[in-house]
């Protein structure tokens, strides 16, 4: 498709897309650009600052970010809480640790459930050494998630830590006789 639609903007965004779930961040980003150039929309510049993080180049996604949320078409974003988020992960690459906390925060604000906030925050909180915020934030993910293994996984593991291996056991159990796992 793409050499038969080279200059289509949803084509770009898609091999950006490819690329960044294959792990490569770097090819990811020449084609969010390009696709960006082409049609500047909330979504794409949002990916392209994904990337941009995972490559290591959180502070380019940062000066990206305070734009795309100053730009108007941003408000009729539906999902804004996806820039939060980002500033969030940006600022945690960064060892930005309290302002990580902030934009965590702001994400969960506009939307409680936003399970990979949920989880980044947790993990934040575990690593700054606050773990029963970590375990709250571990919760809430399952709760939101109950099939998802990821904040099981993280539960498990602040549970063990603090010492309730007990009920680390009885959750993974529970986990395992959910019959949609």
């Amino acid at each position: 498709l793409m050499a038969q639609y080279p200059g289509d903007a949803d084509f770009m965004n898609l091999m950006g897309l490819t690329e960044l779930s294959l792990g490569n961040a770097k090819a990811a980003i020449p084609f969010f650009r390009d696709s960006y150039k082409k049609e500047p929309r909330t979504a794409v510049a949002l990916n392209l600052s994904s990337a941009l993080i995972e490559a290591g180049d959180a502070e380019k996604a940062t000066q990206l970010l305070i734009r795309l949320n100053k730009a108007p078409d941003t408000k009729a974003y539906p999902h804004p809480e996806r820039i939060s988020h980002n500033m969030g992960l940006a600022a945690e690459k960064s060892q930005r640790f309290p302002d990580a906390e902030r934009n965590y925060k702001a994400a969960l604000l506009v939307n409680p459930d936003f399970y990979i906030t949920l989880i980044r925050l947790g993990e934040l909180y575990q690593r700054t050494k606050r773990p029963s915020l970590a375990r709250g934030h571990f919760e809430h993910a399952q709760q939101v998630c109950a099939i998802c293994f990821e904040p099981v996984n993280a539960l498990s593991a602040n549970l063990i830590a603090s010492g309730r291996v007990k009920d680390a056991v009885k959750m993974l159990k529970t986990y395992l006789d959910n019959k949609e796992v």
